[in-house]
């Protein structure tokens, strides 16, 4: 699955005016107003040839007046802007480092400034996440997404934090929604897919994943969770036959052959298994899974001595696991 990204800051949205636009606002009416009295007493007076003229300076002027305004409220709004950008440049430098609490601060300072600035919500959340502060971060995705509601990138983690916390069910809407707005999001896709196969809906996984790889034809990601889709359906030739897939993309990738081992054993060819286990293990040799799952399939092939070497590593790469433990008790006896 797709760690939580650091959103790339992409400016702000001011929707609040300032209390300096309102004043100008007001100005406006006020000179509105004073204009319509002057033209209703000229017209009384009957005089239309200074009536002309005053319109031709109010529209002259009028005109200068309102660049001179759009360009103060831009200066307003882009001063705003210039502080909670800065800020919040700084927070994602932070965050990149991987000084959380630190970026945190800054984005607090950002919000202070501009409560309107869903960015410093959205990318306080992916800090508040990787400190596994899930709960919170949550919050503050929610809060980017009331500012501003198809902010895909608050969404889709939204989901991702969601599943972290192994609520499947409420993520996949999450993930529904960020590919409403924005259809090829590829890891909303596959992790939509891992979601459905942690509830064990294989199969509208292996859709989901067939999406991502129509994305993304070489990534690897889809292609694997697709065949552990597959494994866990209990299609294990179909498994296999994916799992060499992403051998031929990324030759280095244990997992690829640990579950091709495990697919294999499922039917009964435990001979081919211990030879995926085997390449497993030469790319990772602290494995500890490939090694009792080899342990199994030597035993199966009455090679007890080797297997119970699989278990001692296993064992020793991970002293706490019962089952290994077990197996290797089991040949003490």
């Amino acid at each position: 699955m797709k760690q939580l990204q650091i959103l790339q800051y992409r400016g702000i949205n001011l929707d609040k005016r300032s209390k300096r636009m309102n004043g100008f606002i007001v100005l406006i009416f006020f000179l509105v107003s004073l204009l319509i009295d002057v033209i209703l007493s000229i017209i009384n007076e009957g005089k239309i040839t200074i009536l002309f003229l005053l319109l031709f300076v109010v529209v002259a002027g009028g005109t200068y007046l309102w660049r001179l305004i759009l360009h103060v409220i831009y200066k307003i709004k882009s001063e705003k802007k210039s502080v909670s950008y800065e800020i919040c440049v700084k927070g994602v430098d932070l965050l990149s480092r991987h000084n959380y609490s630190g970026a945190i601060s800054e984005f607090d300072k950002a919000i202070a400034k501009d409560p309107n600035c869903y960015e410093a919500f959205a990318d306080k959340g992916v800090a508040l996440s990787k400190l596994n502060r899930h709960e919170e971060a949550i919050s503050e995705f929610d809060k980017a997404i009331a500012i501003k509601p198809d902010h895909v990138e608050s969404i889709y983690n939204k989901g991702f934090v969601l599943s972290k916390l192994k609520k499947y069910k409420e993520s996949i809407p999450e993930f529904d929604k960020a590919i409403a707005i924005k259809p090829k999001h590829y890891y909303a896709v596959i992790n939509k897919g891992v979601a459905l196969s942690k509830l064990n809906r294989h199969e509208e996984a292996i859709s989901e994943f067939d999406k991502a790889i129509a994305i993304k034809p070489k990534n690897k990601d889809a292609i694997f969770n697709k065949g552990l889709a597959l494994y866990y359906a209990k299609k294990y030739e179909d498994a296999i036959r994916v799992f060499d897939l992403t051998m031929k993309i990324n030759p280095n990738f244990s997992g690829s052959f640990y579950r091709k081992g495990t697919a294999l054993s499922k039917l009964n060819r435990h001979e081919e298994a211990v030879s995926e286990f085997d390449k497993a293990i030469a790319i990772t040799y602290d494995f500890p899974e490939a090694w009792y799952d080899r342990g199994l399939s030597l035993n199966r092939l009455k090679q007890h001595d080797k297997a119970k070497h699989s278990f001692g590593q296993a064992l020793r790469l991970r002293p706490d696991n019962s089952d290994y433990k077990k197996a290797v008790d089991d040949f003490e006896k």
